[in-house]
Protein backbone atom coordinates (compact mmCIF):
# COMPACT_ATOMS: atom_id res chain seq x y z
CA UNK A 1 0.00 0.00 0.00
CA UNK A 2 2.99 2.33 -0.14
CA UNK A 3 1.92 3.83 -3.49
CA UNK A 4 -1.75 4.44 -2.53
CA UNK A 5 -2.95 7.98 -1.76
CA UNK A 6 -6.59 7.11 -0.98
CA UNK A 7 -8.36 3.78 -0.51
CA UNK A 8 -11.85 3.73 -2.09
CA UNK A 9 -14.04 0.77 -1.11
CA UNK A 10 -17.35 0.00 -2.82
CA UNK A 11 -18.81 -2.28 -0.18
CA UNK A 12 -19.30 -2.69 3.56
CA UNK A 13 -18.73 -6.44 3.64
CA UNK A 14 -16.92 -7.35 6.89
CA UNK A 15 -14.29 -9.36 4.97
CA UNK A 16 -12.83 -6.03 3.82
CA UNK A 17 -12.09 -4.84 7.34
CA UNK A 18 -8.48 -6.15 7.45
CA UNK A 19 -7.60 -4.21 4.27
CA UNK A 20 -9.20 -1.06 5.64
CA UNK A 21 -7.44 -1.39 8.99
CA UNK A 22 -4.11 -1.83 7.20
CA UNK A 23 -4.73 1.40 5.27
CA UNK A 24 -5.62 3.22 8.47
CA UNK A 25 -2.43 2.07 10.17
CA UNK A 26 -0.45 3.50 7.24
CA UNK A 27 -2.27 6.82 7.42
CA UNK A 28 -4.10 6.32 4.13
CA UNK A 29 -7.53 8.04 3.98
CA UNK A 30 -10.38 5.55 3.51
CA UNK A 31 -13.48 6.48 1.48
CA UNK A 32 -16.34 3.98 1.60
CA UNK A 33 -19.42 3.61 -0.58
CA UNK A 34 -21.17 1.16 1.79
CA UNK A 35 -24.21 0.12 -0.32
CA UNK A 36 -26.58 -0.40 2.59
CA UNK A 37 -29.62 1.33 1.09
CA UNK A 38 -32.05 -1.57 0.68
CA UNK A 39 -35.35 -1.17 2.56
CA UNK A 40 -35.70 -4.96 2.83
CA UNK A 41 -34.22 -4.56 6.33
CA UNK A 42 -35.58 -1.69 8.42
CA UNK A 43 -33.45 0.76 10.38
CA UNK A 44 -35.00 -0.59 13.58
CA UNK A 45 -33.99 -4.15 12.70
CA UNK A 46 -30.43 -2.99 11.96
CA UNK A 47 -30.19 -1.09 15.25
CA UNK A 48 -31.37 -4.18 17.16
CA UNK A 49 -28.90 -6.44 15.32
CA UNK A 50 -26.02 -4.06 16.09
CA UNK A 51 -27.03 -3.87 19.74
CA UNK A 52 -27.27 -7.64 20.11
CA UNK A 53 -23.96 -8.08 18.26
CA UNK A 54 -22.25 -6.86 21.45
CA UNK A 55 -23.15 -10.25 22.94
CA UNK A 56 -20.32 -12.67 22.08
CA UNK A 57 -21.23 -14.97 19.19
CA UNK A 58 -24.41 -13.13 18.19
CA UNK A 59 -24.89 -11.13 14.96
CA UNK A 60 -21.11 -10.79 14.60
CA UNK A 61 -21.26 -9.63 10.92
CA UNK A 62 -23.28 -6.60 12.05
CA UNK A 63 -20.65 -5.74 14.63
CA UNK A 64 -17.90 -6.01 12.02
CA UNK A 65 -19.85 -3.92 9.50
CA UNK A 66 -20.46 -1.25 12.15
CA UNK A 67 -16.75 -1.21 12.94
CA UNK A 68 -15.88 -1.05 9.22
CA UNK A 69 -18.16 1.91 8.52
CA UNK A 70 -16.78 3.75 11.55
CA UNK A 71 -13.27 3.52 10.03
CA UNK A 72 -14.25 5.64 7.03
CA UNK A 73 -12.79 9.12 6.71
CA UNK A 74 -15.72 9.89 4.44
CA UNK A 75 -18.76 7.99 3.18
CA UNK A 76 -20.47 8.22 -0.21
CA UNK A 77 -24.17 7.32 -0.11
CA UNK A 78 -26.16 6.31 -3.18
CA UNK A 79 -29.35 8.01 -1.95
CA UNK A 80 -30.81 10.30 0.71
CA UNK A 81 -32.33 7.24 2.36
CA UNK A 82 -28.91 5.62 2.67
CA UNK A 83 -27.45 8.84 4.09
CA UNK A 84 -30.22 8.94 6.67
CA UNK A 85 -29.47 5.32 7.58
CA UNK A 86 -25.78 6.10 8.08
CA UNK A 87 -26.73 8.98 10.37
CA UNK A 88 -29.44 7.28 12.42
CA UNK A 89 -28.16 3.70 12.65
CA UNK A 90 -24.38 4.15 12.41
CA UNK A 91 -24.22 7.62 14.06
CA UNK A 92 -22.17 9.23 11.28
CA UNK A 93 -22.00 13.04 11.19
CA UNK A 94 -23.69 14.83 8.30
CA UNK A 95 -20.43 16.48 7.23
CA UNK A 96 -18.83 13.06 6.75
CA UNK A 97 -21.38 11.86 4.17
CA UNK A 98 -21.81 12.92 0.54
CA UNK A 99 -24.64 11.71 -1.66
CA UNK A 100 -23.26 10.44 -4.98
CA UNK A 101 -26.03 8.79 -6.96
CA UNK A 102 -25.66 6.10 -9.60
CA UNK A 103 -24.73 7.53 -12.97
CA UNK A 104 -25.46 6.42 -16.52
CA UNK A 105 -23.42 5.84 -19.59
CA UNK A 106 -24.24 9.14 -21.35
CA UNK A 107 -25.31 7.24 -24.47
CA UNK A 108 -28.54 6.23 -22.73
CA UNK A 109 -29.69 9.80 -22.28
CA UNK A 110 -32.10 10.95 -24.98
CA UNK A 111 -30.81 13.83 -27.10
CA UNK A 112 -32.98 16.56 -28.57
CA UNK A 113 -32.61 15.21 -32.12
CA UNK A 114 -33.78 11.71 -31.14
CA UNK A 115 -37.36 11.05 -32.36
CA UNK A 116 -39.85 10.57 -29.54
CA UNK A 117 -41.20 7.08 -29.17
CA UNK A 118 -44.98 7.29 -28.80
CA UNK A 119 -47.13 4.96 -26.74
CA UNK A 120 -48.53 3.24 -29.83
CA UNK A 121 -45.07 1.94 -30.72
CA UNK A 122 -44.53 0.35 -27.32
CA UNK A 123 -45.79 -3.21 -27.15
CA UNK A 124 -44.18 -5.15 -24.29
CA UNK A 125 -43.15 -5.11 -20.64
CA UNK A 126 -39.39 -5.28 -20.06
CA UNK A 127 -37.28 -6.53 -17.18
CA UNK A 128 -33.48 -6.40 -17.15
CA UNK A 129 -31.24 -8.24 -14.69
CA UNK A 130 -29.89 -11.60 -13.59
CA UNK A 131 -32.53 -14.32 -13.44
CA UNK A 132 -32.43 -15.32 -9.78
CA UNK A 133 -34.79 -15.55 -6.79
CA UNK A 134 -34.09 -12.05 -5.45
CA UNK A 135 -35.04 -10.49 -8.80
CA UNK A 136 -38.50 -12.10 -8.57
CA UNK A 137 -39.08 -12.77 -12.26
CA UNK A 138 -41.36 -15.67 -11.28
CA UNK A 139 -44.06 -13.41 -9.83
CA UNK A 140 -43.56 -10.91 -12.65
CA UNK A 141 -44.29 -13.65 -15.20
CA UNK A 142 -47.50 -14.55 -13.34
CA UNK A 143 -48.57 -10.90 -13.26
CA UNK A 144 -47.91 -10.24 -16.95
CA UNK A 145 -49.71 -13.41 -18.04
CA UNK A 146 -52.82 -12.22 -16.21
CA UNK A 147 -52.58 -8.85 -17.97
CA UNK A 148 -52.29 -10.52 -21.38
CA UNK A 149 -49.26 -8.58 -22.62
CA UNK A 150 -45.80 -9.61 -23.77
CA UNK A 151 -42.82 -9.78 -21.42
CA UNK A 152 -39.20 -9.58 -22.57
CA UNK A 153 -36.66 -10.82 -20.03
CA UNK A 154 -33.12 -9.54 -20.63
CA UNK A 155 -30.44 -11.31 -18.62
CA UNK A 156 -29.00 -14.71 -17.83
CA UNK A 157 -29.32 -17.03 -14.82
CA UNK A 158 -27.39 -15.83 -11.78
CA UNK A 159 -24.88 -17.92 -9.89
CA UNK A 160 -26.50 -21.15 -8.62
CA UNK A 161 -29.86 -20.01 -10.04
CA UNK A 162 -30.41 -22.50 -12.87
CA UNK A 163 -33.18 -24.23 -10.91
CA UNK A 164 -34.96 -20.89 -10.49
CA UNK A 165 -34.51 -20.17 -14.20
CA UNK A 166 -36.13 -23.51 -15.07
CA UNK A 167 -38.94 -22.77 -12.61
CA UNK A 168 -39.63 -19.49 -14.43
CA UNK A 169 -39.56 -21.19 -17.84
CA UNK A 170 -42.00 -23.82 -16.59
CA UNK A 171 -44.78 -21.23 -16.16
CA UNK A 172 -43.84 -19.23 -19.27
CA UNK A 173 -45.86 -19.33 -22.47
CA UNK A 174 -45.39 -17.82 -25.94
CA UNK A 175 -45.91 -14.30 -24.55
CA UNK A 176 -42.74 -14.56 -22.44
CA UNK A 177 -39.48 -14.14 -24.37
CA UNK A 178 -36.02 -14.73 -22.89
CA UNK A 179 -33.61 -12.42 -24.71
CA UNK A 180 -30.44 -13.45 -22.88
CA UNK A 181 -27.83 -10.86 -21.85
CA UNK A 182 -27.58 -7.71 -24.00
CA UNK A 183 -24.22 -5.99 -23.56
CA UNK A 184 -24.34 -3.41 -26.35
CA UNK A 185 -25.60 -0.03 -25.08
CA UNK A 186 -27.45 0.87 -28.28
CA UNK A 187 -29.20 -2.50 -28.46
CA UNK A 188 -30.32 -2.28 -24.84
CA UNK A 189 -31.39 1.33 -25.30
CA UNK A 190 -33.68 0.22 -28.13
CA UNK A 191 -35.20 -2.39 -25.83
CA UNK A 192 -36.07 0.33 -23.32
CA UNK A 193 -37.34 2.66 -26.07
CA UNK A 194 -39.90 0.17 -27.35
CA UNK A 195 -41.13 -1.05 -23.95
CA UNK A 196 -44.43 0.04 -22.45
CA UNK A 197 -42.91 -0.18 -18.97
CA UNK A 198 -39.79 -1.57 -17.28
CA UNK A 199 -40.35 -3.64 -14.15
CA UNK A 200 -37.90 -4.31 -11.27
CA UNK A 201 -39.90 -6.35 -8.72
CA UNK A 202 -36.98 -7.53 -6.56
CA UNK A 203 -37.17 -8.53 -2.93
CA UNK A 204 -34.21 -6.24 -2.24
CA UNK A 205 -32.59 -3.41 -4.23
CA UNK A 206 -30.65 -0.23 -3.54
CA UNK A 207 -30.53 2.18 -6.51
CA UNK A 208 -30.74 0.02 -9.65
CA UNK A 209 -29.20 1.49 -12.79
CA UNK A 210 -32.04 -0.07 -14.76
CA UNK A 211 -34.35 2.62 -13.37
CA UNK A 212 -32.25 5.44 -14.82
CA UNK A 213 -31.62 3.65 -18.12
CA UNK A 214 -35.36 3.26 -18.62
CA UNK A 215 -36.44 6.73 -17.49
CA UNK A 216 -33.73 8.33 -19.64
CA UNK A 217 -35.66 7.20 -22.74
CA UNK A 218 -39.05 8.12 -21.19
CA UNK A 219 -40.15 4.58 -20.34
CA UNK A 220 -41.91 4.47 -16.94
CA UNK A 221 -40.64 2.07 -14.29
CA UNK A 222 -42.35 -0.21 -11.79
CA UNK A 223 -39.80 -0.74 -9.02
CA UNK A 224 -39.79 -2.59 -5.74
CA UNK A 225 -40.74 -0.61 -2.65
CA UNK A 226 -37.70 -2.23 -0.99
CA UNK A 227 -35.31 0.03 -2.90
CA UNK A 228 -34.11 3.40 -1.60
CA UNK A 229 -35.73 5.38 -4.42
CA UNK A 230 -38.71 6.72 -2.50
CA UNK A 231 -38.37 10.44 -1.93
CA UNK A 232 -36.19 11.03 -5.00
CA UNK A 233 -37.00 13.65 -7.63
CA UNK A 234 -37.54 11.05 -10.33
CA UNK A 235 -40.92 10.99 -12.06
CA UNK A 236 -42.39 8.03 -13.93
CA UNK A 237 -41.79 5.69 -10.96
CA UNK A 238 -44.42 3.29 -9.61
CA UNK A 239 -43.68 1.30 -6.47
CA UNK A 240 -44.72 -2.31 -5.97
CA UNK A 241 -44.63 -5.09 -3.44
CA UNK A 242 -43.29 -8.50 -4.40
CA UNK A 243 -46.51 -10.49 -4.89
CA UNK A 244 -47.83 -11.03 -8.41
CA UNK A 245 -51.05 -9.18 -7.54
CA UNK A 246 -49.12 -6.12 -6.33
CA UNK A 247 -46.90 -6.17 -9.43
CA UNK A 248 -49.98 -6.46 -11.65
CA UNK A 249 -51.65 -3.42 -10.03
CA UNK A 250 -48.51 -1.31 -10.40
CA UNK A 251 -48.06 -2.27 -14.07
CA UNK A 252 -51.67 -1.30 -14.81
CA UNK A 253 -51.05 2.15 -13.31
CA UNK A 254 -47.81 2.57 -15.26
CA UNK A 255 -49.49 1.58 -18.54
CA UNK A 256 -51.88 4.53 -18.26
CA UNK A 257 -49.10 7.02 -17.46
CA UNK A 258 -48.26 9.77 -19.95
CA UNK A 259 -44.62 8.97 -20.67
CA UNK A 260 -44.07 12.30 -22.45
CA UNK A 261 -43.97 14.13 -19.08
CA UNK A 262 -40.99 12.11 -17.81
CA UNK A 263 -38.08 14.52 -17.32
CA UNK A 264 -34.33 14.17 -16.84
CA UNK A 265 -34.48 15.55 -13.30
CA UNK A 266 -32.55 13.25 -10.98
CA UNK A 267 -30.81 11.43 -13.88
CA UNK A 268 -27.05 11.90 -14.11
CA UNK A 269 -24.30 10.57 -16.33
CA UNK A 270 -21.11 9.13 -14.86
CA UNK A 271 -19.10 12.27 -15.61
CA UNK A 272 -21.30 14.25 -13.21
CA UNK A 273 -21.00 11.58 -10.52
CA UNK A 274 -17.22 11.36 -11.06
CA UNK A 275 -17.00 15.06 -10.21
CA UNK A 276 -18.63 14.37 -6.86
CA UNK A 277 -16.11 11.59 -6.12
CA UNK A 278 -13.21 13.80 -7.17
CA UNK A 279 -14.37 16.66 -4.95
CA UNK A 280 -14.33 14.29 -1.96
CA UNK A 281 -10.91 12.87 -2.87
CA UNK A 282 -9.45 16.37 -3.15
CA UNK A 283 -10.35 17.06 0.48
CA UNK A 284 -7.98 14.29 1.51
CA UNK A 285 -5.27 14.82 -1.09
CA UNK A 286 -1.83 15.19 0.55
CA UNK A 287 -3.25 14.96 4.06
Amino acid sequence: MTDIDILQVFSSEPCLLPIIMKAKRRGIPVIITPMIGSRATSNLALRCAIKFSLIPGMFSPHKERFRLIKQADHLLALSRFEKNRLQTVYKINDKDITIAENGLDARYIVTEDMPENGKNERDYVLTVGRIEPNKNQYNLIKAVKQLGIKLYIVGEPGIRSNDYYEKCKLISDESIEYKGPIKDVEDLKRMYLHAKVTVIPSYSEMVPLTVFESLSVKTPVVVTKFSSLKGTKLNGLFFTGTSHSSIKRAIKKALSYDNTIITKEGIYDWRQIAEKYLSVYQKFDNK
